[in-house]
């Protein structure tokens, strides 16, 4: 089976409510249930996340463990932050 790619949605022409984008990014939900978003501004932090991730695995074992008790605090907050996210977008005319 051939691999075929998602619907790509641009999300600066998104939030200018450009309708030919509006109408594939409904139609991407509707039909794939998915899509691949671009120039979203997150880049910078995406690439911060790959060094971050990349130095942690370079840690001893012993680190990493400290490290990801920290974590378990942290995501329980992560997780509130993201509900609160989808509240807000939710909220937006995309979803109308």
């Amino acid at each position: 089976m051939p691999f075929i790619d998602p619907p790509v949605i641009d999300f600066a022409h998104l939030i200018t409510f450009n309708e030919e984008e509006l109408e594939k990014y409904r139609e991407a939900l509707s039909s794939w249930g998915c899509f691949q978003l671009i120039n979203h501004g997150m880049e910078s932090i995406i690439d911060e996340m790959r060094k971050n991730t990349k130095q942690f695995f370079q840690l001893p074992m012993e680190e990493k463990l400290k490290r990801a008790k920290s974590a378990i605090i942290l995501k329980d907050m992560e997780t509130m932050m993201w509900q609160e996210l989808k509240l807000r977008i939710g909220q937006t005319v995309f979803f109308s």
